[in-house]
């Protein structure tokens, strides 16, 4: 299943050339510890959860996997929004930003035996120093055989 999350960034990386970063999530938004530094707009992947549940318990063991799927966003908001600033049209740059990502994203299938991905919550949540988050999680199942 981690194969999907390389293709994806990959798919990403070709629909929003305007990222500056694409990466596979391993807390760089989340952590104040020595790191290269993150750029913005940036998109992160990670698939936190795989359920598997056993088709064939008997060789070729087959199973079914259904994992989550989450994708951040993250944009560093220089520009002051408040109504009336003159700049509350960078609201709506980043709003189109993440719903670009998420018409990249949304129904991607990547192999004939992977179902295609399908969004199932979004969230956005600032960080401290300006960097506001859109997070999308999406559900996607695969067949496994050994």
């Amino acid at each position: 299943m981690e194969s999907m999350k390389l293709a994806l960034m990959q798919r990403i990386r070709a629909e929003l050339p305007e990222l500056a970063l694409v990466d596979e999530d391993y807390g760089q938004l989340e952590t104040d510890e020595d790191q290269y530094p993150v750029v913005f707009p940036c998109v992160l992947v990670s698939i936190p959860k795989t359920e598997w549940t056993t088709q064939s318990a008997v060789r070729p063991i087959r199973q079914r996997g259904t994992a989550t799927l989450n994708v951040k966003l993250a944009i560093d908001c220089y520009d002051d929004t408040h109504i009336g600033s003159s700049t509350e049209e960078k609201v709506l740059e980043r709003e189109a930003m993440n719903d670009h990502l998420f018409r990249a994203v949304q129904g991607y299938k990547h192999r004939r035996e992977t179902s295609a991905l399908a969004r199932t919550e979004s969230t956005e949540y600032p960080l401290g120093g300006g960097v506001k988050v859109y997070m999308t999680s999406f559900q996607y199942s695969e067949m496994m055989t050994e």
